[in-house]
Formats: C-alpha cells, structure tokens, sequence
C-alpha cells in the first residue's frame, strides 16, 4: 500500500503543493491498479479508473487532486522506480523540464553569486573573523553540492559527519528503513573541508527556519544584496548555480540524495586503509568456503537431519552450550542435501544468531532464536534445490515464493543471512522490497584497489590444482571488468571471448542464452573491456589450452564439470577471499558493483576529457587516458568525439551492463556522491594565493607558499592568482604532505605481467601429486596435443576435486617413502634412493596403488658391482617392486637402488586403465 505521508514529505521538498493529505488518500482508495499492483510498473489500461473518477469532479478540487496524481506519478518512478506507459512518462518529463526552466530564471543571479561570496568569505578570514553559519553554508552549496537544507542542517550541527580521511567527505544520514540505514556522502571541497575542521564553531541545535534566517540576513547585506528569497526560490537558485558550474544531470544527482545509497561508514573506511594480500591459512575466522555435494543419495535426501539439528541447537543454547553451533560454524565443509538446502541455511543462521546476537542486541533469548527460526514447514513446502544456488533467477524465483505476500519481517532477516552466505551469493534482497516502497539497497562494491589485492590474494594461495587458480583469476577478473553476473561468467563459453585488437588488449565478451540458463533480461548483449596486461595474458593463456576444445564448452572448469560444480570449485574460492580482503558484508556479485563503477566513471572521464586520477597504480591504470580510449574504440570508429552525441555514452554503457534504464544503475550500483566530483569539475582551479594561504594555514608573512606551489606543480596566471590540480589540492590541504604527492603521470608497472607459464607458477610446485603430473602434460613436449585437454578433463573426472587437491597420502610405515616424494615435488633433487628389500618393495606396491600415484611413472636403477647372474637379480627386485630395474655396473661398495618419477604422458584409454577400479 502507498504511504501518502511519504509521497507528501517527498513533494514538499520539491517545491510548493496545492493539495492536501485528503486529495492524497482520495486517489489511492479511487485507483484499485495502483492498490493492487505486483510490480513497479503501470500499464495505459490501469489509468482508466482513476481518470473516470476525476473527471466525475465538478469543482476546482478536479485540479487540486490532478496535482496530487501527478506527484504520486512523479515519487512512483523516482523514488520507487516504477516504469510508466510512454504517454505518461512523456508528461512528467515535460514537467521536469517546466521546473528546469524556472530554476534557469535564476541564472543572471547565479553567475556571480559564488564568486561575490568566495571573495567576502576570505577577506573576512583574512582579517581573523569566524565564519558565520550563513557563510559556511553558502560555501557548502556553492562547492560541495546543492543539499537539501534539512541535510545542511544535519551537516552544521553534528560534527561527526564529517570523514577525515583524506579527502574529506560529508556522510548524512537520510533514512532508516528496517536495520538499513540510507546515507548520501558528498566530498568536500578544499574551502568546505577546511571550514568544518578548523574555523566553525558547530550549534547544538539549527532548524530549516532558523537556517533560511541566517541565509536571508547574509544574501540580503553587503556585498550580496539579494531580494528575500522563499525555501524553494533559495533552492532553485543554488541548482541554478550548479547547473552553470557543471551540467543537469549531475546538479540533479547531487540535488536529490534519496536517489542513492552511499556506502556504510565501516566498509568506506576499509575502502580506504591499505589492503595486504591474505592466504587461506589466515581467514580461519570467516566461513568455510568448502561446500561439497554429499557423498550418496541417503545424506543427499537429509534435509530433515538439519532440521533437527535446529532444533539441537536451541535446545543446548537453553542449557548455555555453545559449543554445537561454534562447531557447526567451524566446520570445514558441509554436506549439502541436493534436493533442498534451505533447511541446511536455516541451521547455520540459527548457530549465527546463537553466537552474534541481532542487529540490536549481541545475546538474543532462547525464546526469540526459536521464533526467528521457526519456518520448518515453509521451508520443506519451498524447497531450494543445491543446483539453483547457481542460477540467479531460479535462486530469486525460490525467495520470492518463500516469502510473497507475507512480508515477514523475521523471514526477510533469514533472507538477507542467505544472500551474504556463498551459496547464496545471487539472491537480490532489492526485489523482496514491497513494490509501493522505495528499494533497500545493497551498498556495497569491490572496487578497483581491491581487485589488485584480491587477485595477488589467489596468487599467494597454495591451490594443489594449478588450474584452478587459473580458472579462478579468470574468473575475478571478467567478472569485474566485464560487470559478470555469478550466472553469467559460469555460463560463458569459449565462443563468447573475442579478442578484438590485441595491441589495445580490447575484449567482447557475448552474454547470452547457453544449454545451461538464460540471461536475467532474457535479452543477449555483448561487453568490451580492456585488461591490463597480466589478466590479458592469463585470458589468452586458457583460450590457448582449451583451443582444440569444442567452442560451446565453458570457458571456466573443466571439460564435463556441471556449473554446480564449477561454482563450487572455482567460485567460492573466490568469495572466501573477497570476504577477508572487503569484509564480511562483500559478496561474489560485488566485483559486478565494482566494475560498473569503473565502467561508467571511464565513461564520464571520456566525455569530461578528465581521464586523470590520484589513486594507487592499479587505480591510475584502468582510468590512463589511452586505456579509456582503448576501451571505447569500438564505439568512437576513429571519430573525434565532438562529432559524437555524448549523450549516448550512458545509454551505450547501460545497454552493455544488461540494465534497460540508467535509474536501476544509478541507484543499484553507483553508491555514493563522493565520486561525482571529480567527474562534475574541471581538473585545474584558479585560486588566489590569498585563499591559498588560508586553506595551508600560513601567516601573511610567511614564505612557505611558493615551496608548496611549486610542489603541488601549481601554474602562475598572474602575480595573485595561479591555477593548480583540484585532486592534489585536496590532498595537500587536508593532509599536509607534499613530497609523497601521487605523479599524475604514473603508471601501473606491477600489471604488465612477466612470461607465464602454467609450469612456472610458484603455485605448481606444491604437495600434491596431481599438480606434478598436470606439469608433465603441459609440458612443451605434450603441447602439440590435440586431446591433451581432454586426458586432463577426464582425468580430473575420474579422481574428483578432493583427490586432486589432496597432499602425498600418509601411509603408516613408509616415512621415508614421503620424503622423497616431497623432495621431488619441491624438485630438490631428481632421484633418490631406496633400499632393496622386500618390505621396502612391499610398501611401494601399497603406495602406488593409490590413484593418484597412478599419474606418476616410477623407474628403478639398480647399481651394484657385476654379479655372476643379473637375470637372477633383476627377477628378485622385480618381484619385490612389480618393476624390473635397469642393471648398472658399479665398481665397488653396496649395491644401490634408484628411483625415478616422471609424470605419465597419458592417453584417455591409459588413464581409464590406470584409475578404473581403483579406491582410494
């Protein structure tokens, strides 16, 4: 049902109403579509009603409540997102732009208004004066954004909301719907920064009244002398002043806070603090990231089993006994029932809500867990197959049935406990949201230093299966530069990666329908990308080894592997690391947020000719100039963009992320305004040094400016006034270090990748026999091949995920026998030697008949001093070891018996000989 207080608060901040409460609730009880309505859309036919109703009014109060419908029109698509017939969303365009021209009323106003307050503010300043409220918030508006004032208000008096850490960013609060907060978070400018911290002496209190006051007093005296402006005309003039200083779109982004969801305080930080690159071993804290599928159909058709330990779980939590849902969240890995996993979800939450608490509270009672969990019955009546984890839309479909029309408030925190858990990583709680309400976004994103630390992450781990690392850092890296959903880079086939100029490393990757599951809008669409040079070369590196393969088999995994598999094996790797480099809020479909970010932001700084960044190398790389050039040369077709509607680039990039409107975009993925500005403005500001020596804090005398100038490569435009990069700006005067200023020349050297090889990799040469023997059939001998990818795939079928990222086994009796296995493996040496006996020979026999062993080919020597029968002597160790040893000659001193293990260059039929039969 549609909150028609909310839709009147909302218009109220948009200017003047005509209408009342009344008007409001007559058009909601007379429109039965819009009360009746399942999604965010209306269609021409469900206008009738209402407008029959209408037009059934004789008096004025018919206009009085068209009005009111089209201010309801208007929140219903710009707060709730909701698509209208084109007739109607023509008409509230058309009304948009009636308000855009009487905002522009106020432009012979604007022009110099900044400019008038700029000069006053710092003469003041100068001369030792505290600013006013009235002056700060004037600078605010004029530099920051052009706020709402209730957001000024909040930003003048809480001085908590101010982040400093360079660059300073102002985080507000907006809304709080549920147990998510809505925040909107602007960077402030030098001016604004400088303002905040040091010269304002915040108030305990300040209402929108006593705020216009203030700004009426100062914009009516010397040297402003403005009229008296109205709340609204005030607005309307300082958007005016934006829209001059930047363009429509971003004035009216940055106007409308609601619009968005900046990223939470805690995770923005973290954004910010260096990242290191973190192995496996040193994320025992956070989820298992093993979950395999069980091993026979009894545990697979259990999903009660969970229930009841569910039900195990309250009932020690009754007794104070924690210790079965700490082991329950400690396990390595969990045994999913194929057929339905929800109850196994249930279980985990219930052991989370055991050990965290809630939202509010860190101890929950027994009574309230067992309420918060009692959905047995749902859950076996929904049930949520292991297989449509994977798959996005069958994964939302399963939540959507689940909780339809109940709105259950507990069902929905269960809800949002699965889509942060790995297996759940596709479920978008955005659509849960009833559809007369504003949507909850997920704010939260990978973003592009990250990635760099996620992927030397899965550099540093130690994978027994180096081709797994490969499929996983391919995988990280399409689906972040190519804004992948998790469905859509496990769907991707040989056939849809084109490399399309190679000097440019420019990609097309084709989303499309596979045997395996369609696309979320049904519809095919086709990305480019640019990669830097070392995701470059892995990419090619895979296309190379599985170039004999059929093109319609996907290019992550092996040959045969189902994409449930695949998930699991390649995927949830992916997510345990992005949870210990991002936190535990960060999810597998956040590399897609982060990406789209990149992607519109190498957009805006191509139209904004603004290409240059102050970040960390990798950062600086994917926005260098010739890079975003690179990346939009398909597009470009060698013309100079002046002679290219511009305004088509968002559409362009909209298409290419697989949304049909920019709104979803914007307000799903583009979290914050922070990053806005260095979009919205020029690169370079003038500024005199008079403003200059205020916002460094130096005397009048002091001749520390110049030193600083020259530094900040500041450029003189006359004997006051210089002009000087806005982002080095920015970092100088809010951190006060000059010589680690970032070079806007620099670039990423740490991504041009050095020659690879699958066989060089630190990764290969690990513990584990698999990787050892996968050596050998990569190797160059073996890499003109045809089917060696298909021995490999059927290899890594036959002994299973778990063998094939097993250690050497350890066999009671034969330490030595490990030994130089592991010498051998860590290539210290190429051959060791053994003694000659028939208990020795009997533990060889046992050890290689283990099928992973099967991979590697032993050859013995024998070197002894020349018997009177080498046939009799080479029948003995041939006995003992099952192999007949090579006979050398040695002069003197006891006989010695050599091994030597090589990796077998194996055939499908030889590997099915070697591994049939055989357990291990």
């Amino acid at each position: 049902m549609l909150n028609t207080d909310d839709v009147m608060a909302w218009s109220k901040q948009r200017g003047p109403v005509t209408y009342n409460d009344e008007d409001l609730h007559w058009i909601v009880n007379n429109w039965p579509e819009l009360r009746s309505a399942q999604k965010r859309e209306l269609q021409e036919a469900d206008f009738n009603s209402i407008r029959s109703a209408l037009k059934s009014i004789p008096t004025g109060q018919q206009r009085l409540r068209n009005n009111a419908l089209t201010d309801i029109q208007h929140y219903l698509v710009k707060q709730c997102q909701w698509r209208l017939p084109p007739e109607q969303q023509d008409s509230l365009n058309d009304a948009d732009n009636v308000r855009f021209h009487a905002i522009m009323q106020y432009s012979h106003i604007a022009e110099g208004l900044a400019d008038k307050h700029h000069n006053h503010l710092i003469q003041l300043l100068d001369e030792g004066h505290e600013p006013t409220i009235a002056m700060v918030a004037m600078t605010l508006l004029m530099e920051t954004a052009p706020m709402p004032l209730a957001l000024l208000c909040q930003a003048l008096t809480t001085p908590e909301t101010v982040e400093k850490s360079p660059p300073y960013t102002l985080n507000l609060l907006i809304n709080t719907f549920n147990d998510a907060e809505q925040r909107v978070r602007y960077q402030l400018s030098p001016m604004s920064a400088k303002l905040l911290s040091t010269f304002f002496c915040y108030p305990e209190t300040l209402t929108i009244k006593q705020l216009m006051n203030e700004l009426q007093s100062y914009l009516s005296a010397s040297p402003l002398y403005l009229d008296k402006l109205s709340k609204y005309s005030f607005s309307h003039l300082c958007r005016c002043h934006w829209y001059l200083k930047t363009n429509r779109f971003f004035t009216e982004d940055m106007a409308t806070p609601e619009m968005q969801w900046a990223i939470p305080t805690e995770r923005y930080q973290q954004m910010k603090d260096q990242q290191s690159p973190i192995t496996f071993q040193e994320q025992k804290s956070l989820p298992p990231n093993k979950a395999h599928q069980p091993h026979n159909s009894k545990e697979a058709n259990q999903a009660s089993d969970f229930t009841k330990l569910r039900r195990h779980l309250i009932t020690e939590h009754a007794k104070n006994n924690y210790q079965p849902a700490n082991e329950l969240l400690q396990a390595d890995s969990i045994s999913w029932p194929v057929n339905n996993i929800a109850p196994a979800l249930m279980a985990l939450y219930t052991a989370h809500l055991i050990k965290y608490g809630g939202v509010r509270e860190p101890n929950l009672a027994n009574r309230s867990i067992r309420n918060y969990t009692s959905y047995n019955v749902k859950l076996l009546q929904y049930p949520l197959p292991l297989d449509a984890c994977w798959d996005d839309e069958r994964i939302q479909a399963w939540a959507n049935a689940l909780y339809g029309q109940s709105q259950d408030k507990e069902l929905f925190n269960f809800l949002k406990f699965v889509a942060q858990h790995p297996v759940g990583d596709g479920l978008d709680i955005d659509e849960l949201t009833p559809p007369a309400k504003p949507k909850i976004v997920d704010p939260n994103l990978v973003n592009a230093d990250e990635l760099d630390t996620i992927l030397k992450s899965l550099d540093i781990q130690h994978f027994y299966d180096p081709l797994k690392w490969l499929f996983c850092r391919v995988a990280v890296s399409l689906s972040f530069h190519g804004c992948l959903r998790r469905g859509e880079i496990l769907r991707l086939r040989i056939c849809d990666v084109h490399l399309i100029d190679g000097d440019k490393k420019l990609w097309r990757l084709d989303i499309r329908k596979t045997k395996e599951g369609n696309t979320k809008s049904k519809k095919p669409r086709y990305i480019f990308i640019t990669l830097p040079s070392g995701e470059h070369y892995f990419l090619k590196q895979l296309l190379k080894l599985k170039q004999s393969q059929p093109c319609d088999e996907p290019l992550i995994g092996y040959l045969g592997e189902s994409i449930s598999a695949r998930a699991q094996h390649y995927l949830l790797p992916i997510t345990r690391v992005i949870k210990s480099v991002c936190g535990s809020s960060a999810r597998f479909h956040h590399l897609r947020h982060g990406g789209v970010t990149v992607l519109f932001q190498q957009g805006y700084r191509l139209v904004c000719h603004n290409p240059k960044t102050h970040g960390k190398a990798y950062t600086q790389a994917l926005f260098d100039q010739q890079t975003i050039a690179n990346r939009f040369s398909y597009w470009l077709e060698e013309q100079e963009l002046e002679y290219l509607n511009s305004d088509w680039l968002q559409f362009e990039i909209t298409r290419m992320i697989g949304h049909q409107y920019f709104a979803t975009t914007r307000l799903s993925y583009l979290h914050g305004h922070d990053w806005l500005y260095g979009l919205s403005l020029p690169p370079e500001v003038t500024l005199t040094k008079q403003t200059l020596r205020i916002l460094f804090s130096l005397p009048k005398q002091s001749g520390d400016l110049s030193r600083r100038l020259k530094a900040l490569g500041a450029k003189s435009i006359s004997n006051q006034r210089v002009t000087i990069n806005r982002d080095k700006l920015l970092i100088a005067t809010q951190s006060g270090y000059f010589q680690s200023l970032p070079n806007s020349d620099s670039r990423l050297e740490s991504t041009i990748a050095k020659p690879f090889s699958i066989l060089n990799q630190k990764i290969t040469t690990g513990n584990s026999i698999w990787s050892r023997w996968l050596m050998g059939q990569l190797s160059d001998e073996a890499k003109e091949d045809d089917k060696r990818w298909l021995v490999i795939s059927h290899a890594a079928e036959v002994l299973g995920e778990e063998v094939r990222n097993s250690r050497i086994p350890s066999i009671k009796g034969i330490k030595w026998m490990k030994i130089w296995l592991r010498q051998y493996f860590n290539q210290e040496e190429q051959r060791f030697d053994i003694p000659a006996t028939s208990r020795v020979g009997q533990q060889f026999k046992t050890l290689f008949s283990i099928p992973i062993l099967s991979l590697l080919k032993p050859t013995l020597t024998l070197e002894v001093k020349p018997p009177k029968d080498f046939t009799a002597l080479q029948c003995k160790i041939g006995q003992y070891f099952s192999i007949s040893p090579e006979i050398k000659n040695k002069p003197n001193g006891q006989p010695l018996l050599f091994v030597d293990l090589k990796a077998k260059k194996a055939t499908i039929d030889t590997i099915i000989h070697i591994l049939q039969g055989l357990k291990y």
